[in-house]
């Protein structure tokens, strides 16, 4: 490629025609037209180097012009090859100027400036531009090909920007580390911005990445870019942070490759359980809820309320597997708590019997003897029925009584209510009777001492016929 100097053309032609000077050529030679000072009555110029009723050169003063007679022509500056130099390697401070300041080449910076003097880089252009009138456009002549800037230093690696429209319509940031290339980043407007590797971010302040503004989002689309699937949330009026799912599947957190908090779609979250069946559902090999601390004087509380208006009894349920052993009740008519099996007390168990929180107290009557002799205590052992396996019932021989019967003498030790088999796919309930057993010791107490005065009445008797 030849090296095109900048040389003044002006130096070259004025010693030629210095030659000329004062001499009048006609027909094609040279023509010397002294006496006027400008255009302004001799169209063709002062001096003239060609035909000047055809394509010729005319100068006037420090003007040079190609002319077709009278009318303006191409100007050709070595058409046919070879090197221009301008300026010159002696002249180090002049500047070459094309339409004054339009484009400006200066000398002693080797700058050049686009609609300014002044350039501040070896390339400064300053310019309002839009749309449709850019600072630098740069076209591909090849259908839907690439059109490049490359960036390069000493060696083969370099990078590129490379952008086309028509049916291909994409821009990359493209890298060759001297053997292969790779794009980076490829933005394509139906599918985003997309990274052959990780982004990272990195600066001094640890604050990777930064979102301003009243209302940000981070939205996540399908692969149509139609229907939004996920998003990142958060209002700033009302300093609402949100994360949610816009399809009808769930949300996890995963640590070391395994799910931790599982939401579903309806609503349920799992603790270590990816398929919960409960609002609230906690699974694993530990415990499964710790609240406060295991040592010193802090305490674990667990506060559970049933919803209002709700009709289930149940406020607190526990199960061995899929076997209810204990629930906490908060319904009137049955019981603030039911175990099923047998319960253990190491410690004994007790009620409250103060007489600050008793009214309408009255002696039980004469004749509970007689009730109590019309009882029929038995020993028995509980049906082995699948209807209520759930009750967990013992299978050793029992002593007491039959609910029914003994209801006859003592209605209040018996109470009716329903027990509901919730361990199955359905739940189902059961009127079953149920009797307080520790409410049977006044009972026998008031029977012993009937039967007690009986046998001191005999024993008077006897002392009285011991005496006759």
């Amino acid at each position: 490629m030849k090296t095109i100097k900048f040389k003044l053309l002006i130096k070259a032609t004025f010693v030629f025609f210095a030659l000329c000077a004062y001499s009048a050529i006609s027909a094609q030679g040279i023509s010397n037209l002294m006496g006027t000072n400008n255009n302004s009555t001799q169209t063709g110029g002062m001096n003239k180097v060609g035909d000047e009723t055809a394509t010729h050169l005319s100068f006037d003063n420090n003007e040079v012009q190609a002319r077709n007679g009278t009318n303006a022509s191409t100007f050709y500056a070595n058409y046919y090859g070879g090197d221009i130099d301008l300026l010159g390697a002696f002249n180090a401070s002049g500047n070459l100027l094309v339409d004054v300041n339009g484009m400006v080449y200066v000398n002693s910076t080797n700058s050049l400036g686009l609609g300014t003097a002044s350039p501040s880089a070896r390339l400064d252009i300053l310019h309002n531009s839009g749309v449709t009138n850019p600072h630098i456009e740069i076209r591909e002549n090849a259908a839907n090909d690439y059109a490049r800037i490359n960036f390069a230093n000493t060696g083969s690696k370099y990078w590129a920007l490379a952008g086309a429209g028509g049916t291909t319509d994409k821009f990359n940031i493209f890298y060759n580390d001297g053997t292969t290339g790779t794009n980076l980043v490829s933005v394509d407007p139906s599918t985003g911005i997309n990274m052959e590797n990780d982004l990272t971010f990195n600066n001094a302040s640890n604050e990777r990445l930064r979102f301003i503004g009243a209302n940000n989002w981070m939205s996540w689309y399908n692969a149509t870019n139609v229907t939004r699937q996920a998003y990142i949330y958060y209002l700033d009026g009302s300093n609402e942070f949100r994360i949610e799912n816009d399809l009808n599947g769930p949300m996890n957190l995963r640590t070391n490759s395994s799910t931790r908090i599982h939401i579903s779609g309806s609503g349920e979250v799992g603790i270590g359980d990816t398929t919960p069946d409960a609002i609230f559902d906690v699974e694993g090999t530990t415990d499964g809820c710790n609240f406060g601390s295991r040592t010193g004087a802090a305490h674990g509380y667990v506060n559970t309320q049933r919803p209002s208006g709700s009709t289930n009894s149940v406020v607190q349920r526990w199960r061995d597997n899929t076997t209810t052993l204990v629930t906490v009740n908060d319904m009137a008519a049955t019981y603030a708590m039911t175990v099923s099996g047998s319960a253990l007390a190491s410690g004994g168990t007790w009620t409250n019997s103060d007489s600050k929180l008793k009214e309408n107290v009255s002696e039980l009557g004469e004749g509970t003897l007689s009730k109590v002799m019309r009882l029929k205590p038995s020993s028995y052992t509980f049906r082995k029925n699948d209807s209520f396996a759930f009750l967990n019932l013992p299978e050793e021989s029992q002593f007491g009584f039959l609910a029914q019967e003994l209801e006859l003498e003592f209605p209040e030790v018996v109470k009716t209510s329903i027990q509901t088999d919730a361990d199955g796919e359905v739940a189902v309930d059961h009127e079953l009777k149920a009797v307080n057993y520790e409410a049977l010791v006044p009972v026998l107490t008031k029977a012993i001492q009937e039967q007690q005065a009986i046998i001191e009445q005999l024993r008077a008797d006897v002392e009285e016929l011991k005496k006759k």
